[in-house]
């Protein structure tokens, strides 16, 4: 194929650089857009179609790279619209994201910017310490749902007040996290308001994290309530106050030395911190062990209570030297399987962001030409549309009519359907239901002697069974004996029950007769009168036949369900007194045979 020498030439250089040949191409393809006319392009575009085929695959690949580059370009503008940072400060953020993102840290890239540019924010961090910092914000957020501004201010507050290094503020807070000091969900918040009240007494981070961890584990139902109890000791302990005076005095210090000693801050302070705390600890007198500790703690003191100064002097020599929270919660929160092989495809995704920045670079030079080209088949759409609005306004205008002539006939049959059938048949249902309820009232008078006559005399059989069972094995024999036609009787009782439920299947078939006549009768009417008003006369002829054939024919099914019905009464009624004597050896009364009387004939020929 001509120029596939130089297709093949074409290098694209992973640093990200697009190389000379092909910033060559580009703008002399974009300058033969710029002259292209719609024909040729659909020429080309046939022609290329045969091609897409065959780099299906090298073309959804190169989708994933350059739109895994588009969600970078967008995170970044979002860094930058954070921080205020553009050029090579932007740039060099830009590769803390991409580490952050690569080591398997942030749900998505715009998660691992947004991470990255609040902690830069806040932190003031760059290069490997804002990778690690950044990396640890998102730790504590999955594994305790702090939030990432939060954390970090936290973190902040540690690294001013205390000195600390950005690891060891966030190894503190995982630290207290992981044992307690959280467990009333304001450790962040305690950490950050009340670090440079800790930090004033010469107290260190160590001894601040260890000492909520204590409180946790003594039930303190508020961690607010131990910063705001040393808060308030710092203020006291150095105010040159009357009270405080006093305090020292109750615990046989010199209240000048005091003061001075905790103004000058430091170890100087945190000695003087612990001694206190173990004087009012060896203090004897109650009374004034509370004044002393109320006028250096103040209302905490009140709230807390004495166990407020064994959680306190437990922060005298704690250290977290030994201690790697963070590097313990990343190794079980990312050290799983999944998220290993996720970590090996982040890093596939950053391995080829250069060349995905490249193509978007590249497809981002064409779109001036691609705009052009676009702009020019305008006049072609405006006049195909003008030439459809016509056709689609003159289709939808003979389905109009159409419509509205197809509507009339299923207007006539609802009519018909909801004004002239169901009215009859709702009314017949509601002649009959009388006719039904009173049948199964009187089916319950009928009944209700027979009822009482069994439960009478069960009590009395159930005893004298009872009675005879005691009795030796003739006996049951001759009761056995004498049982078998009193169940006969009763069988044949029961038996002239049977008539009653015949008269109401009687009933039934009559009324159902009846109604089948009626609709019959009517919907022959309906059909003759529409066929008169349509022209068909030959239907109508029809429908007249068929009509007094109808008639004739109901009056004798309702004439012979009639009589058939009294016969059936008849035969249940025999039926019931033959089963009380055949056990005699009496013959049975035979039954009555139904009768069938003949119908009109439907018509035809006959030899």
């Amino acid at each position: 194929m001509a120029g596939g020498g130089h297709v093949l030439q074409t290098v694209v250089e992973i640093a990200g650089s697009i190389s000379p040949t092909l910033e060559k191409t580009v703008k002399s393809t974009t300058e033969q857009l710029n002259k292209i006319d719609l024909k040729s392009a659909a020429v080309a575009a046939s022609v290329t179609a045969g091609f897409i085929g065959i780099g299906k695959a090298v073309i959804d690949a190169g989708k994933k790279i350059v739109g895994f580059a588009s969600d970078y370009d967008k995170a970044m503008r979002s860094v930058s619209a954070q921080t205020g940072a553009t050029g090579e400060e932007l740039e060099a953020l830009g590769d803390v994201v991409q580490q952050v993102y690569a080591d398997n840290f942030g749900e998505s890239m715009d998660a691992a910017a947004d991470a990255v540019a609040e902690v830069s924010r806040l932190l003031g961090l760059e290069d490997d310490a804002l990778v690690q910092a950044s990396e640890n914000a998102i730790a504590l957020s999955d594994a305790f749902e702090f939030d990432i501004s939060e954390s970090t201010r936290a973190a902040s507050a540690l690294m001013k007040n205390f000195g600390v290094s950005a690891e060891e503020a966030y190894n503190i807070i995982a630290y207290g996290a992981q044992n307690g000091a959280n467990q009333n969900g304001d450790m962040l918040d305690v950490l950050n308001e009340y670090a440079a009240q800790y930090s004033a007494l010469g107290l260190s981070a160590d001894q601040f994290v260890q000492g909520l961890v204590k409180a946790g584990d003594e039930g303190v139902f508020s961690m607010d309530k131990v910063g705001d109890a040393v808060k308030e000791f710092n203020i006291r302990s150095k105010d040159l106050s009357t009270t405080s005076a006093e305090a020292y005095a109750l615990l046989g210090m010199d209240a000048d030395e005091m003061f001075a000693r905790f103004a000058a801050g430091g170890e100087t302070a945190n000695e003087a911190f612990f001694e206190v705390l173990d004087a009012l600890n060896n203090l004897d007198d109650p009374l004034a062990k509370n004044t002393a500790a109320v006028n250096l703690f103040g209302t905490q003191y009140e709230d807390l209570g004495e166990g407020i100064l064994d959680i306190l002097a437990s922060m005298e020599g704690s250290t977290l030297d030994n201690v790697d929270a963070m590097e313990q919660l990343n190794e079980v929160q990312y050290g799983d399987l999944q998220s290993q092989l996720e970590g090996i495809g982040r890093q596939l995704e950053v391995a080829f962001l250069p060349l995905g920045s490249t193509l978007l670079d590249a497809i981002s030079g064409l779109m001036p030409a691609v705009t052009e080209a676009v702009g020019a088949l305008e006049p072609m759409i405006s006049g195909l549309t003008e030439s459809l609005t016509p056709l689609i306004t003159d289709v939808f205008g003979r389905l109009g009519p159409m419509l509205t002539e197809l509507m009339q006939p299923l207007m006539r049959i609802a009519d018909v359907l909801f004004e002239k059938i169901l009215p009859p048949l709702i009314e017949i249902g509601m002649s009959v239901m009388p006719v039904v309820v009173a049948v199964v009232d009187a089916l319950a008078v009928a009944l209700e002697p027979i009822f009482d006559v069994v439960g009478v005399f069960l009590p009395i059989i159930a005893d004298v069974v009872s009675l005879i069972a005691k009795q030796l094995t003739p006996a049951l024999q001759m009761l056995s004996r004498l049982l078998k036609p009193l169940g006969n009787l009763f069988s044949g009782a029961f038996a002239l029950l049977e008539p009653i439920g015949t008269v109401i299947g009687f009933i039934t078939d009559v009324l159902g007769t009846l109604t089948d006549f009626l609709s019959g009768i009517f919907l022959h009417t309906w059909d003759t009168v529409w066929n008169l008003v349509s022209g068909n006369f030959e239907m109508s002829w029809t429908g007249i036949v068929e009509f007094f054939k109808g008639v004739a024919n109901g009056f004798i099914d309702i004439a012979e369900g009639a009589v058939n019905g009294i016969i059936n009464a008849i035969n249940a009624l025999t039926g019931g007194l033959s089963a009380i004597w055949t056990w005699t050896g009496l013959p049975a009364i035979p039954e009555i045979p139904l009768v069938e009387w003949p119908r009109l004939a439907a018509g035809g020929f006959t030899n």
